[in-house]
């Protein structure tokens, strides 16, 4: 990717030579000052994007990015992650709304209008078929975004049939998912620590390092990790090694510390800056990344935000990779600046809410056909009737016990007997490939449902 250009740096003499009103200016800004910094924090505008606005008349860019330097410090709040490092972040106007919108989601009842038996069936944690399928589309997206190499169909199969993976890519895509699964069932309830940071990317990097020994050790020195790009650049070189474990601790303390009153700190944010911290540290050799998106799933689920299960921020992510990667960079550049980082992931999670929204419209209007059209097989299982409504829209597809038993997290027999059963009733066909059996839906099954 493009390298941005590094920030304006004023230093004593360059401020020396402004001319003292000028300076009164800056430090007191005019209303057409006042409209430009408001402009720029509206979507928290890095500066190559801010010397491109309009500026105020008599104003060099430099100039104007030196006094919304200065208002914006103003508001910031710090955070020592290192005994000199520091990142500073408040929260804007733009991100005060969009916290806000992630509240109402978080806090509602969402309809889920498919596979039940009345209109009014919430999405809660009972609904492990699309908490399934929503964790795998985050393992996922979350290792594509690290350079795994195959389609989300060849993932998904893999994931649904409990296949064995075949190569590095697909390796390490189960880990996500199996990772993200021991978070929700296991680890939300554990404080984070050293240990627990460990066994999260021992879980992630299980068989895809050069060297196993690398799997939940922090990186050394002799290691020489830094973060380059698809074309050989280097992005980012993270801190001495040495410096690790003191940095850990302070994350580790950051996120077990309940900030409240004068001290709160929204979860969300506190999330956002628990991600970005430790990708800042990159402990690890490799897998930091994906170590730092499931620390996140983990903060949100151990603050009970429990709808985010059912949301794949990364797959928001991967599809707009560099804007990520820049978020980064701009933070890095501008005296590590959160709000640019938080800024891009409250408006994924915001895209990625949509996404949940659109998907239970679409389930809202499949219940009312499946409604009509499995009203004369009151016999048929919530589980069942997801077979038959998805075979409606996918006429070729193939199912198996073993995929039906782990999209479902049913048991295996219990899965058997669905399957079975929808053979018996005319539903679905039975066949035999060496000595595997597989399930088709037979034709024209909208019109067999109907009769």
């Amino acid at each position: 990717m493009k390298l941005p250009e590094k920030t304006p740096k004023f230093d004593a003499d360059i401020f020396k030579k402004l001319p003292s009103q000028k300076i009164r200016a800056l430090f007191s800004p005019s209303e057409d000052l006042k409209k430009l910094y408001k402009k720029a924090n509206a979507d928290y505008l890095y500066w190559d994007k801010f010397k491109q606005l309009e500026m105020p008349e008599g104003f060099k860019p430099e100039e104007a990015w030196f006094g919304l330097t200065i208002a914006r410090d103003a508001s910031m709040r710090e955070i020592l992650v290192g005994q000199e490092n520091k990142f500073k972040f408040y929260v804007t106007a733009k991100s005060q709304s969009l916290l806000s919108k992630i509240d109402q989601f978080a806090a509602g009842h969402l309809s889920l209008g498919s596979y039940g038996d009345s209109m009014s069936l919430h999405l809660e944690r009972s609904n492990e078929q699309y908490v399934i399928s929503s964790l795998m589309e985050e393992g996922i997206a979350s290792s594509q975004i690290e350079g795994a190499a195959t389609t989300r169909k060849k993932a998904k199969e893999m994931l649904k049939t409990g296949a064995r993976p075949k190569n590095k890519d697909q390796q390490m895509i189960l880990n996500n998912y199996l990772t993200i699964r021991k978070i929700r069932d296991e680890w939300k309830n554990r404080p984070l620590s050293l240990e627990l940071i460990h066994e999260i990317h021992k879980s992630m990097s299980y068989k895809t390092m050069d060297d196993a020994s690398e799997e939940g050790r922090f990186r050394t020195n002799e290691d020489d990790v830094q973060v380059i790009d698809e074309e050989g650049k280097i992005l980012y070189v993270p801190p001495d090694a040495s410096k690790i474990e003191g940095m850990i601790e302070r994350l580790c303390q950051f996120a077990n510390t309940d900030h409240e009153a004068e001290d709160f700190i929204h979860p969300v944010i506190k999330a956002i800056i628990i991600h970005f911290w430790l990708a800042y540290i990159h402990p690890y050799v490799d897998g930091n990344g994906r170590t730092s998106r499931a620390l996140f799933y983990w903060y949100m689920l151990s603050r009970k935000y429990w709808l985010f299960e059912f949301l794949s921020i990364s797959r928001i992510i991967l599809n707009a990779r560099k804007q990520y990667e820049a978020a980064f960079l701009y933070a890095e550049y501008d005296g590590y600046d959160l709000n640019y980082f938080l800024s891009h992931q409250l408006l994924a999670i915001r895209r990625s809410i949509e996404d949940l929204q659109t998907y239970l419209a679409r389930k809202q209007k499949e219940f009312q056909q499946s409604t009509q059209l499995l009203k004369k097989n009151q016999n048929i299982n919530q589980r069942q009737r997801s077979i038959l409504l998805h075979a409606m829209n996918n006429p070729d597809y193939t199912y198996t016990v073993k995929a039906h038993k782990n999209i479902s997290a049913t048991s295996y027999e219990t899965a058997r007997h669905d399957l079975m059963e929808l053979v018996a009733l005319g539903l679905m066909e039975m066949h035999k490939r060496g000595k595997k059996y597989f399930f088709t839906a037979v034709a024209g099954l909208e019109d067999k449902l109907k009769e």
